[in-house]
């Protein structure tokens, strides 16, 4: 035990010894306190009454009032007191552990109670103190000795058998002797051997002089414990094998009844699997159309980009060409059908009024973002990943910071619930910050926060200064928009700034003109598609010629575009998760075949050192993830303008399985699913059944679908492959780096061939062959030789590449 030394200079430090050897350790015990205190707070912690608790120190009982410093006076060391009780199992009651404790109304002490050292391994003591108090003589100690002897230690019981008759217990061999300590092979091991061990069998012959459990002359054995066995009926080995047989039977039936349960409710856990996974998709599917139907009508009653505005559009289109079927079917005078058109007309005019002021809401808040964001941009303060700890750091510079004040008093000036001397500070902030850099719209700026100041001073309303208001808001957007009054702003600019090397160069390379309202735009303004080759009508001036005329909702084939960008992600990111398991699989196989040969080394006794890292080498068995064999990124390429001709006019809008035209419902998926996704290797289906065409992936198709249907579908392939020569090899508008690159002729651009005239009605579906007589379109146009001179071509560039 360590000593302990008092930290208080009041104070000192005492230990309390209790029965079965627990030891309560105090060091700061005050040393003019009595000692009743301490018998308290034994009593206390013991659970148990003042009065059966007592202290004894030197062999005799401490007397009340006694103080430790009077006790212990003249004592070196840590004094020892020991705790008695009336029963000693009082004792037990005492918790481990150290605690604060209130020792007086004033004082507190730290007790610190644990178990001592054992000095024997015998938990019994050889002597047992017995101390009774009598009630005649108080304070005398009786002490009885009584001495005895220790039981032996029983062996545990680790298996064997009892003798009925006599009770007897015979253990086990395991139960007397040590078991084998298990060899540990160099390399581990992953089979069964590491759940057995091998043990040979013994085998033990008694000395023919021994004697045994026979009376004979001179040795006695008692008969009384012996039982006398009369033999059975007998049977013969007919009759025994004829009973192993019915017995067998038996058990064969049971057992197949059982198996048969079994397996019947296996399947029928499967069947509910399936009928649970197929109802699951049913409500998910018209789960979607709810959700598509509700977010329709959302977003027509408040639209909130102009994808929701050509939806009105295209609403108003559909409405007044079926109220003009309805006028042409139901009237039947001119004059009434004039008329009627006129009110047609007007109440269009009249929807048209709505749509455009919604657009103008729309537009305004559109205006608003587009002044707020570059200022928002150029507040966010720098952003990179630090390389040693990995861990996003941000920095602020001096133009961050003075950005960052000047997009706090723009939001401040778009607030419109500041009060009177609120507003009058913030126009005093904002014509300072205008003062410090003088210029024609700081002074613009300066003129109309003085004018909002003394309209307010002269008790106008706010209402009437909202136009003021807005004035300064816009003049403070000019201002803050100036690199050189904040420079924070400059790259994010639609002009550069002048001081940017090669700024003005970089901008006209980007320059465009639109061909309809004659302005000089970048290169976002205009759709540019897999199909174009020049540059010709800017997205606004489109849109209000669609709008105009056609009415077209792009909405549903941005849905389209998207999804089919997800899905080919979906098969990517599968593809790279089914390699990481394969190439699991074979780390695991090698390890297995590191482990056989080291067995294998063990049973031949071979010494021959063996590198584990030959064994485990996997760079000639690994799969190679070839990413160019899994995409060609088309899907990146193409934009909504093409995900509409291919729908529209390749596909007809239609499924080309079931014949479905919502589009809400529509998808463009792989058709060979082994192969990238491309414009002649795609085909519109709805959701359902493209999930089921992707399933089905490893069956052919010649095996799933007429050959009506396969020779419908390459023909829609052609199609696609002659609309989209700008992502073929070869093709009629390759540009001239790849000629020159792979030294390709002009006159092999012909490779891929328009179809004749006369088939193209044919191959669109607006005319029939069986009305002309004709099978098959290999009849009036011979395919065999552009195929021949395709793989002509392939092979001829394949040995180029080589």
């Amino acid at each position: 035990m360590q000593k302990l030394m008092s930290i208080k200079p009041e104070c000192i430090a005492v230990s309390v010894k209790f029965p079965y050897n627990t030891i309560m350790e105090i060091n700061d015990l005050p040393e003019d306190l009595p000692l009743d205190l301490l018998r308290r707070v034994v009593a206390r912690e013991s659970d148990v009454s003042v009065n059966e608790a007592k202290l004894y120190f030197n062999g005799g009982e401490i007397k009340s009032g006694v103080s430790p410093k009077r006790l212990f006076k003249g004592i070196n060391g840590i004094p020892e007191i020991e705790c008695r009780f009336n029963s000693s199992s009082k004792a037990t009651k005492v918790h481990l552990g150290e605690r604060v404790c209130k020792y007086s109304s004033t004082d507190e002490i730290t007790l610190y109670i644990h178990k001592g050292e054992e000095k024997n391994k015998d938990t019994q003591p050889d002597y047992l103190d017995l101390h009774l108090d009598s009630t005649k003589q108080k304070n005398v100690l009786h002490v009885i000795e009584i001495e005895w002897m220790n039981n032996g230690k029983k062996k545990p019981f680790l298996g064997g058998y009892r003798r009925k008759m006599d009770g007897a217990i015979y253990h086990n061999a395991t139960a007397q002797t040590k078991p084998k300590l298990p060899k540990i092979p160099p390399v581990p091991f992953f089979t069964r051997d590491t759940q057995t061990y091998e043990v040979k069998h013994e085998e033990i012959n008694t000395v023919e002089v021994s004697s045994t459990a026979m009376p004979k002359p001179g040795f006695f054995v008692t008969n009384l414990n012996d039982r006398v066995i009369t033999p059975g009926v007998y049977e013969s080995f007919e009759e025994y094998q004829a009973r192993l047989n019915r017995s067998a039977i038996i058990i064969q039936k049971w057992v197949r009844r059982w198996l048969a349960k079994r397996r019947v409710a296996r399947l029928k856990q499967l069947l509910q699997e399936y009928n649970d996974f197929i109802s699951q998709k049913e409500r998910k599917y018209l789960q979607d159309k709810i959700d598509r139907v509700n977010q329709e009508y959302e977003r027509r009653a408040n639209p909130r980009n102009h994808y929701d505005i050509d939806r009105l559009f295209k609403a108003l289109e559909e409405w007044r060409l079926k109220e003009l079927d309805k006028i042409h079917h139901n009237s039947e005078d001119i004059v009434i059908l004039k008329a009627r058109m006129a009110l047609l007309l007007d109440k269009e005019t009249e929807f048209i009024k709505m749509i455009t002021e919604k657009q103008n809401k729309l537009s305004e808040c559109g205006r608003m973002l587009k002044d707020k964001w570059p200022l928002e941009k150029a507040s966010l303060p720098m952003q990179w990943i630090s390389s040693k700890k990995a861990i996003n750091l941000e920095a602020f510079t001096p133009a961050i910071l003075k950005a960052r004040d000047l997009f706090v008093l723009y939001e401040n000036l778009r607030m419109d619930c500041l009060t009177k001397t609120e507003r009058l500070d913030l126009l005093l902030t904002v014509k300072k910050f205008a003062g410090s850099y003088p210029s024609k719209v700081s002074c613009d700026l300066i003129d109309l926060i003085e004018r909002e100041t003394e309209f307010m001073l002269r008790g106008i309303p706010p209402s009437m200064l909202a136009g003021l208001r807005q004035r300064v808001l816009l003049s403070f957007v000019g201002l803050c928009k100036n690199s050189e009054f904040n420079p924070a702003i400059a790259k994010f600019l639609p002009i550069p700034d002048k001081k940017i090397p090669n700024s003005r160069a970089q901008m006209w390379s980007d320059i465009y003109k639109c061909i309809s309202c004659g302005r000089f735009l970048r290169s976002r303004a205009f759709y540019f598609g897999s199909r174009s080759s020049t540059v010709k009508m800017c997205k606004f001036c489109w849109r209000q010629s669609n709008r105009g005329i056609r009415r077209l909702d792009l909405e549903p084939y941005k849905r389209i575009l998207q999804d089919l960008r997800d899905s080919e992600s979906e098969i990517l990111i599968k593809t790279q998760r089914d390699n990481a398991i394969k190439m699991r699989q074979l780390q695991l196989l090698a390890l297995d075949r590191a482990v056989e040969e080291q067995i294998r080394r063990r049973e031949t006794h071979d010494d021959t050192p063996v590198d584990v890292n030959t064994l485990l080498n996997l760079e000639g068995e690994l799969p190679q993830l070839d990413i160019e064999k899994m995409t060609n990124h088309f899907e990146l390429m193409v934009d909504i303008s093409d995900i509409y001709y291919l729908v529209s006019d390749v596909w007809d809008g239609k499924s080309a399985f079931s014949g479905c035209s919502d589009l809400d419902v529509l998808k463009l998926c792989r058709w060979n699913v082994r192969q990238p996704w491309a414009p002649w290797n795609t085909i519109l289906l709805t959701k359902k059944e493209a999930d089921l065409h992707m399933e089905l992936k490893d069956i052919p198709s010649n095996a799933l679908y007429s050959d009506t249907l396969l020779e419908r579908i390459q023909q829609k392939f052609v199609i696609g492959r002659n609309a989209f020569k700008m992502l073929c090899k070869v093709g009629k508008y390759l540009i001239k780096e790849p000629f020159e690159s792979t030294g390709l002729k002009p006159e092999d651009e012909n490779l891929y061939l328009q179809p004749p005239e006369i088939v193209i009605p044919f191959i669109k579906g607006e005319k029939r062959m069986s009305d002309y007589g004709i099978d098959t379109l290999k009849e009036i146009w011979d395919l065999s030789e552009i195929e021949f001179k395709n793989e002509k071509y392939h092979r001829k560039l394949d040995k180029q590449n080589v």
